[in-house]
């Protein structure tokens, strides 16, 4: 596969960190968005644990970034709710809830309401939008619609980016990517197999810049 030479990607429009709620599941988007806020930037990270397989090193990951940037973050845990929908299904997922942007952005608008924060910031990009239901215009564009009635907004800066144009947008803002984690599996170095690594290097080598990705331990 050819990889690409690395060009600058534009700086998406963002809210205002101190009335904002961030997503972060310490993966490239949320670590890229993260440091397009910027350091001290008021920016509250979120976290939901909703039994995932990989909650313990996604979690590790934002403790670690939220500490270098000067950030608030806090976890908050849907473990036994995850648990019991995955009992449910066919058979058993690494992710074990099928609406899990639903989920998180509906427990996110609760606590972004309880903070007094307006805006609720979610990562997802162009690419999520074609693979996950949950990611498409029409989900997300009904979503706002339905925080919108609350008086909260859903932001998403990288709607029209592809996964690629997000890690030359972290490499230019200097993101560590050694810190940040895309497995779904759950083990502390990265598999390098699963579907969520495979669009990950896929990413990094359409971006030039796959010398800059992570060690997978299935290299």
């Amino acid at each position: 596969m050819i990889e690409h030479r690395a060009i600058a990607a534009p700086r998406p429009p963002l809210p205002q960190p101190e009335r904002s709620l961030l997503l972060c599941s310490g993966g490239v988007e949320s670590f890229t968005l993260t440091h397009a806020f910027g350091t001290d930037s008021g920016l509250y990270l979120f976290f939901l644990d909703y039994g995932q397989r990989a909650a313990a090193e996604e979690w590790k990951r934002v403790q670690n970034l939220a500490r270098n940037l000067r950030l608030e973050r806090e976890r908050f845990d849907l473990r036994d709710f995850g648990d019991a929908v995955g009992r449910l299904r066919p058979q058993r997922y690494h992710v074990p809830t099928p609406h899990r942007n639903l989920l998180a952005v509906a427990a996110a608008a609760n606590v972004a309401e309880s903070l007094g924060r307006n805006t609720v910031v979610l990562g997802t990009t162009a690419d999520d939008g074609r693979t996950d239901r949950n990611a498409n215009r029409a989900f997300l564009s009904a979503l706002a619609a339905t925080l919108s009635s609350s008086g909260l907004y859903l932001a998403l800066p990288l709607a029209q980016y592809r996964k690629a144009a997000v890690i030359r947008l972290g490499q230019d803002l200097g993101v560590p990517w050694e810190m940040s984690y895309s497995c779904i599996v759950g083990y502390e170095a990265q598999c390098g197999r699963c579907p969520q690594c495979i669009r990950r290097r896929e990413a990094f080598r359409e971006a030039g810049l796959s010398h800059r990705d992570v060690v997978y331990s299935g290299h």
